[in-house]
């Protein structure tokens, strides 16, 4: 539901600013992961008791919201006690951006480090395939197996570590076969 919200919201952000505009609020996501990595900061855009236009004050103070239009945006999220969905609305509106411009992000997901050479031709593979410009972050996590997210798209693919090294050695096998021919 938060995530249908945040949606909404950015869809809001975008049919009522210019470019310049949503570009400004993008930037500014690092500060906003920042001031939401605060708990007394979460607990404050979460506190129905306290008054909307003192959040929105709250929130001026931590950020820069230069244009006007933006800090009614704002307003309006503090009066319908949507405030604290403020990270996940930039990082939709962000998303929404770039697959304006074709571009997405993949998370590369393994238990290991990944071979840069490996991650650009997986990269240069989901480019082919989907159509749009990839950009790759690594992951780490405790499966055994590769996993790729590419949320814009709502696309997942994982394969397992050891049926690829198989595969792999199989094909080098049968390629070496059939490229050597055995004479008696």
């Amino acid at each position: 539901m938060r995530r249908g919200l945040a949606r909404k919201y950015a869809k809001i952000l975008k049919e009522s600013f210019d470019s310049k505009v949503l570009l400004d609020l993008v930037d500014q996501k690092p500060l906003i992961q920042e001031c939401f990595q605060n708990s007394e900061f979460q607990k404050i855009l979460s506190n129905p008791f306290i008054l909307a236009l003192t959040k929105v004050g709250f929130v001026d103070s931590c950020l820069d919201f230069s244009h006007q239009g933006m800090r009614e945006f704002v307003r309006m999220m503090a009066d319908s006690q949507t405030l604290h969905l403020l990270l996940e609305v930039v990082e939709e509106l962000e998303s929404s951006l770039r697959l304006d411009q074709k571009q997405c992000c993949a998370i590369l997901s393994s238990s290991d480090k990944l071979d840069q050479n490996l991650i650009e031709l997986f990269k240069k593979q989901l480019e082919e395939k989907t159509g749009y410009q990839i950009m790759v972050k690594e992951a780490s996590w405790n499966k055994e197996e590769v996993g790729c997210y590419i949320e814009e798209l709502d696309l997942e693919v994982s394969f397992s570590k050891e049926k690829f090294d198989r595969d792999l050695k199989n094909f080098i096998l049968v390629s070496f076969m059939q490229g050597v021919q055995i004479e008696e």
